[in-house]
């Protein structure tokens, strides 16, 4: 028994061994995984049923089948019953169990999924009954041909189109009962394996009624792609072929009309669309023809609009504006008439419409309303006064600001003649420039008016020539009032005076005052000198280096005095360039070194001059390119402790000549490298603390470089040193 357990659960259906007190012996792998539980959550049929039989009205009937099932099975029978099983909440199947009895009291149950079977069959059963549903309400006649061509099937509209009963088809083989040639053609076709067609003229076999139809027919094939039948499908265009020669006829009077021309049957199939029309959509006729009317539409809302076009068209003509597509997507408006078309007999069997572009037309419009919108708010809401005049002056419209500009009320302006805003001594200039204006010549002026109180008021005026809804010309005078304006244009000619008489006494202040610094500082640096010579043979360290101090700060003191004054007149404006032609390394560079010779060796630094250019000519201000240079070296001198400084001429690729001054001092921190040339700024942690200096000397180098159209760049890294680079353009 074991080893054929250990068989069962191979077995790709699930199996369950029971026994005669309902107690599940064994049930195999493909049981546990198929309903989701072990042998143990199961070990008795009522666990088995309380956990899959939980449809409450089907419970009770199930476990009556179940035992039948087994009952029957112990008489010796082999019993089939099908059950459904919850194997989840959301899962069902529906089982075949084949009820088997073994020795041993015990009896084998085996599983038979049948979900998938059912659900085809009830696929296939509803597919039937579409297929019904659709073949015997179809608009066309429908036939069902066996492979021998004998008619097996027809629905009424086929009986309806040949005026005949399905007695009279049913078991015919219409290839024997039919004559024309093409309509036979068209059957065999189909037979064959092949898709037939045929349209025109037919006769019926029975009646002899001749009606124009259109047949298609097409196989269709078994399991084992063999041609089983085929079935034809029967259009009646009988209606149409009348209604087609009228719109033949129709239509070649609408073809070159200018107006866009469109017909419809009445089924909103387009039968018909004339060359402007074609034109206008961008498609060909032949593209149109058949197409249903709603290719023109895509919104919703367009669709419901063509449907109540379609309703109205057929009482008694539709006319009004909507939107349609063209070929390309573009949407645009149309202005449509519609009206139905009426044979001899007075029946409507068409709708005619006459289709005129208005997008450009509507557009224009909104186009004129939004900008009559934005002259009466320009109108109503401009700070300036606006008043709009006839050719002899007299006030048609004034706006708010004009009102208030003068003193009136609106209705006090309104007829009234311009004249009431000129002074007396204006009035003949101001009749000179009406004529002037009506002639077509537009006047600006600044002008004094009047206002209502007789205050005057400084008015700047801009005039031109209108066209009135009348066709007659006017005036649009535009005027703001600059009263303020010249008052303080008044006021800056005065403190302009003021400014440059309070610029002379600055400049001669700082003259007088250079003067007065300068002096006394001359004089004790010339008597310490003095003093330190007599002295010399018999002077100690200590006093020796007490005058060096005094000579130290009389330089420094003269220094500032020069960096001062020479910012005043950069800032001013007073300072006079001279330009002249010179040697930027010979006659700056060199000068400047031998200057600043005695500094270098006290702090025993080397200094390197280089000149690579060959040309080193420069048309500059000697003056400030002069103190460039002697500001840089000097800054370099005081920042290096140790090394070297290197000043470099030469020409860059676009022979422009270049200039560096290279050190290896303390250099510039990153952060403070973007204020380095702002006036009286200096690092904190270094230039600030333990160095001299007023901040002023990168400043004037900074204000030198731009009066000589040169530009200064800097790269500098803490311990590390400085390079200044200038370039003159």
């Amino acid at each position: 028994m074991k080893n054929e357990f250990d068989l069962n659960n191979y077995y790709p259906s699930p199996i369950l061994i029971v026994d005669d007190s309902k107690q599940i012996i064994y049930s195999n792998k493909k049981f546990c995984k198929t309903f989701g539980f072990n042998h143990n959550e199961i070990n008795t049929l009522d666990n088995f049923f309380l956990k899959t039989f939980q449809i409450e009205d089907r419970k009770e009937k199930y476990k009556k089948r179940w035992f039948k099932s087994l009952l029957d099975c112990k008489a010796g029978k082999t019993s089939f019953a099908s059950f459904e099983f919850t194997i989840a909440p959301d899962t069902t199947k529906f089982m075949l169990v084949r009820f088997s009895y073994i020795d041993e009291c015990k009896f084998f149950l085996l599983f038979e999924d049948l979900t998938e079977r059912r659900k085809i069959e009830s696929s296939l059963k509803s597919t039937e009954e579409k297929y019904k549903l659709i073949f015997e309400n179809s608009p066309f006649g429908v036939i069902h041909l066996d492979s021998n061509s004998i008619i097996t099937d027809c629905n009424k509209e086929f009986l309806r189109i040949f005026n005949t009963e399905e007695k009279d088809y049913i078991g015919l083989n219409i290839l024997d009962a039919i004559k024309d040639p093409k309509m036979r053609q068209a059957i065999t076709e189909s037979l064959r394996g092949e898709k037939g067609s045929f349209e025109g003229e037919y006769e019926s076999i029975f009646n002899k009624k001749k009606i124009y139809v259109k047949a298609e027919f097409a196989n269709f094939k078994d399991d084992f792609n063999n041609i089983v039948g085929s079935v034809g499908i029967f259009e009646d265009k009988s209606k149409y072929k009348e209604v087609d020669e009228q719109i033949t006829m129709l239509a070649q009077s609408l073809k070159s009309v200018n107006e866009c021309v469109i017909i419809t049957d009445l089924d909103h199939k387009i039968i018909f669309t004339n060359t402007a029309f074609n034109k206008l959509y961008g498609y060909t006729a032949e593209e149109l023809l058949g197409k249903d009317v709603g290719i023109f539409h895509k919104g919703k809302r367009e669709k419901e609009i063509q449907e109540i076009i379609n309703r109205e068209s057929l009482k008694s003509g539709w006319k009004g504006e909507v939107w349609n597509y063209k070929k390309n997507g573009s949407d645009f408006l149309i202005e449509l008439s519609t009206n139905p078309v009426k044979n001899e007999k007075g029946e409507i069997f068409a709708l005619i419409g006459v289709v005129e572009d208005v997008t450009q037309k509507k557009m224009d419009e909104e186009k004129l309303k939004d900008n009559e919108e934005r002259y009466r708010a320009l109108f109503d809401l401009s700070p300036s006064a606006i008043l709009l005049e006839d050719s002899k002056g007299n006030i048609l419209a004034a706006n708010p600001a004009c009102c208030k500009s003068f003193g009136y009320e609106k209705n006090e302006l309104i007829g009234k003649n311009v004249m009431i805003f000129v002074p007396d001594e204006r009035k003949k200039d101001v009749v000179q420039n009406i004529n002037d204006l009506v002639s077509g010549i537009e006047i600006r002026q600044t002008v004094k008016s009047k206002k209502k109180d007789g205050t005057l008021i400084h008015m700047e005026l801009n005039e031109k020539r209108v066209l009135l809804p009348n066709g007659e010309y006017g005036i649009l005078s535009v005027a703001n009032d600059i009263s303020d304006r010249v008052h303080y244009e008044e006021e800056l000619i005065l403190a302009k005076d003021r400014a440059e008489e309070s610029d002379k006494l600055k400049s001669e202040f700082l003259a007088q005052m250079s003067h007065e610094v300068r002096t006394p500082i001359n004089t004790l640096l010339s008597f310490s000198s003095l003093i330190k010579e007599e002295l010399n043979p018999v002077i100690n360290p200590e006093l020796k280096e007490s005058f060096a101090i005094i000579t130290n700060a009389g330089r420094r003191i003269i220094r500032t005095v020069d960096l001062l004054l020479n910012m005043s007149e950069l800032q001013s404006g007073v300072y006079t360039k001279i330009t002249k032609k010179f040697d930027l390394f010979k006659d700056v560079i060199e000068a400047i070194s031998r200057e600043h010779r005695q500094s270098i060796r006290d702090k025993n630094l080397e200094l390197i001059l280089t000149k690579r250019a060959d040309d080193s000519m420069l048309h500059a201000d000697h003056y400030t390119i002069y103190q460039i240079f002697d500001n840089l070296l000097n800054n370099a001198i005081k920042f290096t402790n140790a090394g070297k400084i290197e000043m470099v001429v030469d020409r860059n690729s676009n022979s422009k000549l270049t200039a560096q001054v290279i050190d290896t001092g303390i250099g510039i921190s990153k952060k403070y490298l973007s204020n380095l040339f702002i006036p009286f700024s200096q690092e904190e942690q270094g230039y600030t603390r333990k160095f001299e200096g007023n901040g002023l000397g990168l400043a004037l180098v900074k204000k030198y470089c731009e009066l000589n159209n040169a530009e200064i760049s800097v790269e500098s890294k803490k311990g590390i040193g400085t390079k200044f680079e200038l370039i003159f353009n």
